[in-house]
């Protein structure tokens, strides 16, 4: 069955890499406008999901802010949180995907630990979440399935442990894998047997689909 366009806008919700804001408005109003397609939703429901959404990724403090003042890390979080209350079940039951496509852009790592506790938050409403990530590290670690690219196209799909080995990771990225560990990775590489003890551990836990492309 192919949906319209307008019955795909209740099923999911896509954040873009980049994207600048089309009008200087308050961070609290573009996220109400984000959130109030559903009008059958009470404004005081509204508000509880905006405060919520602006608590798990930092933004209260944000609210009165006019997009033009926003750094990029500040607008890369509004972005997120904006096409978070899209999906968020209690607004909207119907839906079903988030798509992120490398929605850590711009984030300090206190922040990207938000990001993915919240992403973690989402899964467990129900919401599939298909992100790109080029955070190697990052996709062993949370993914349930990673699907990798070569040249835009389909080259392994499954779990985490099955796929990124080292050959695997040589045949995408055209090096050697112990340099890929060194430089992109980090120890949580060492239960697959390779090798690397650069990596920032943190709590997030597997909950989402992630491309690395």
């Amino acid at each position: 069955m192919i949906l319209s366009i307008s019955s795909l806008a209740l099923v999911r919700a896509y954040l873009s890499q980049h994207q600048q804001a089309a009008f200087n408005l308050a961070v609290y109003q573009y996220l109400f406008l984000s959130a109030s397609f559903q009008r059958s939703c009470d404004p005081s429901e509204i508000a509880y999901w905006v405060n919520f959404t602006c608590e798990k990724l930092g933004l209260l403090d944000k609210l009165s802010r006019y997009a033009n003042t926003l750094s990029g890390g500040e607008w890369q979080r509004v972005r997120i949180a904006g096409i978070v209350l899209q999906v968020i079940p209690a607004l909207n039951p119907q839906a079903k995907i988030l798509i992120l496509d490398e929605p850590a852009v711009g984030l300090d790592p206190s922040q990207e630990v938000q990001l993915f506790n919240f992403i973690h938050w989402i899964a467990k409403q129900g919401i599939s979440v298909l992100m790109s990530n080029h955070d190697l590290n990052r996709a062993l670690s949370d993914a349930d399935k990673v699907l990798m690219l070569k040249k835009g196209n389909l080259k392994y799909f499954g779990t985490p442990e099955e796929i990124m080995t080292p050959e695997h990771l040589e045949t995408i990225f055209n090096a050697n894998s112990e340099t890929l560990v060194n430089q992109r990775i980090g120890n949580h590489f060492g239960d697959f047997g390779i090798p690397g003890d650069n990596v920032i551990p943190d709590a997030i836990n597997k909950n989402a689909w992630e491309c690395v492309a």
